[in-house]
């Protein structure tokens, strides 16, 4: 699988007249499984090219030992349960409807003491029942996508391969920041975007 890179999206130059200039990405980083498997964090960077038509590659790994936090993910067997549609439906509709009902509650005080506190609060509910609305979308979005494998394929191997791409994918190895300096270490990647936002 091809990691991606950071950096020029351009590897190769050939001729430097402007007018015949031809620009392309011809280098990339390919691993395999077992190297996911030993070495999650990889990077590479695309430097300055010098001396050469080709850019170096500059691959960057790392193998943190502390376990990253846990967070729900959703598993689409759940949808083959029987009952589980009817159950999600309820939950929402419950859920939404309350959200609903404490926004038209909260609106009205704001007209009647547009206070600060009753701002935070309207807006906050606000917020909740954005998320409840996207939430239900990304389900129905999910659920509507096309099944393309089969399912009596146990090829465990290649279904964590593509699970663990997939979080390559997510991971940020570095940030920039407004003055054009960058951000590499995770600790002050976090610092970083909390002091931002």
């Amino acid at each position: 699988m091809d990691i991606g890179y950071s950096g020029n999206p351009f590897t190769w130059c050939k001729g430097w007249a402007s007018a015949r200039r031809i620009w392309a990405r011809l280098d990339r980083v390919l691993i395999n499984f077992e190297w996911l498997q030993r070495f999650l964090d990889t990077s590479a960077t695309h430097l300055v090219r010098t001396g050469s038509d080709h850019a170096p590659l500059l691959i960057s790994t790392s193998n943190p030992h502390r376990e990253p936090k846990k967070y729900f993910r959703f598993l689409d067997f759940w949808t083959e349960q029987e009952g589980f549609m009817k159950v999600v439906k309820q939950a929402w509709q419950l859920q939404t409807k309350e959200l609903q009902n404490m926004l038209e509650t909260l609106e009205e005080r704001c007209l009647n003491d547009n206070s600060e506190s009753n701002r935070m609060m309207y807006n906050s509910v606000n917020a909740q029942l954005i998320r409840n609305i996207k939430n239900k979308e990304s389900f129905w979005g999910q659920k509507a996508g096309l099944k393309w494998f089969i399912d009596d394929d146990n090829n465990t191997r290649f279904f964590h391969s593509v699970i663990n791409s997939k979080r390559k994918k997510l991971q940020l190895t570095k940030v920039k920041k407004q003055d054009g300096t960058w951000l590499e270490n995770r600790d002050d990647i976090v610092a970083g975007v909390v002091s931002f936002f």
